[in-house]
């Protein structure tokens, strides 16, 4: 099944990515069975790993040492990764 090709993700322009993120994209390519671009993959990278993080840190009190209420950093990483996938706020 071809990738779609429509969406409001801006994801960067073929050939402008990193060559250092290439091979890593093609891995991770490799394990989800299907042929995204290499550009969508990269945004999908950037935006689970600051989830990820994000939920991370709070669940295990790192953010305690700044933070006593992680609650508006978490909702602003939410607002940073919708913008990313060109979602409206």
């Amino acid at each position: 099944m071809p990738w779609p090709s429509t969406g409001s993700c801006a994801p960067p322009q073929p050939g402008t990515l990193d060559p250092q993120w290439l091979a890593q994209l093609e891995e991770v390519r490799e394990h989800v069975g299907s042929e995204p671009p290499l550009e969508v993959l990269y945004v999908f990278v950037l935006a689970w790993s600051r989830l990820y993080g994000m939920v991370s840190m709070e669940a295990f009190g790192h953010l305690a040492f700044a933070l006593t209420d992680p609650g508006p950093v978490f909702e602003q990483t939410l607002r940073e990764i919708l913008v990313l996938l060109g979602a409206d706020r």
